[in-house]
C-alpha cells in the first residue's frame, strides 16, 4: 500500500499530466473548396466548421497544416459533397449528399470538426459576443463594422445529415444485446 504523501504526491503528478493533454492545440487547416454556384462560400464552411469546435482555424500560408479538400457538385437536383481530409496515403475521403448545398456544407463541416476534434459539438454554436466598446459608440445603436450585425453572414441550421447523428439505433435500449447500427 502506498504512504499517503506518496499518494497525494502520484495525484498530483497525474493530474498536472492529465491538465496539459486536456490543452489540447488548435489545429491549422488549408482549406480548399470547390463548389457549384449558390452554394455558400468557404467563408460559410470555415464559420461552420469554428462554431463546432475552438480547435480549429485557418492555416497560414507557410504554416504546416492539415489538407482539407472539399468539392461539392450537383447532379439531377441532388447536392453531393466530397470531403479529403489529409494528404496521400493517410488521407481520408468522406461523401455525402443532401437536398441542398448548405446541408451538404454543413455535413462536411461537421465531419471536419469530428475529425480535428472528437468532442465537437453536433450543433453549431453561436458565436462569441464582440465586446463592446465604449469609446466612439454608433449613432441610434447602429451596428459599427466590429458588431454583432454583419453583411452577408448566414447561419445554417442543423442538417439532416447532424440530426440523424443524434438518434439511438432501436437495438440500443436498456438489455440489448447488441448496439449493431441498424
Amino acid at each position: 500500500m502506498l504512504h499517503p504523501r506518496r499518494l497525494v504526491a502520484v495525484a498530483v503528478l497525474a493530474g498536472a499530466l492529465a491538465g496539459s493533454d486536456a490543452r489540447a492545440e488548435v489545429q491549422p487547416l488549408r482549406i480548399t473548396y470547390e463548389a457549384h454556384e449558390g452554394c455558400p462560400s468557404p467563408g460559410v464552411f470555415l464559420r461552420e466548421l469554428t462554431a463546432r469546435t475552438s480547435r480549429a482555424r485557418a492555416a497560414a500560408p507557410d504554416e504546416a497544416a492539415l489538407e482539407v479538400r472539399v468539392r461539392i457538385t450537383r447532379s439531377a437536383g441532388a447536392t453531393r459533397g466530397r470531403i479529403t481530409l489529409g494528404a496521400g496515403e493517410g488521407a481520408r475521403v468522406r461523401e455525402v449528399g443532401g437536398a441542398t448545398c448548405a446541408e451538404v456544407v454543413a455535413a462536411l463541416a461537421l465531419i471536419t470538426a469530428l475529425r480535428v476534434d472528437p468532442t465537437a459539438s453536433l450543433d453549431p454554436q453561436p458565436p462569441a459576443a464582440e465586446p463592446r466598446s465604449t469609446e466612439d459608440p454608433a449613432p441610434g445603436g447602429a451596428a459599427t463594422a466590429g458588431g454583432a450585425a454583419t453583411s452577408g453572414t448566414t447561419r445554417l441550421g442543423r442538417s439532416r445529415a447532424t440530426r440523424r447523428l443524434g438518434r439511438w439505433p432501436t437495438s440500443a435500449r436498456p438489455g440489448a444485446r447488441s448496439c449493431a447500427p441498424p
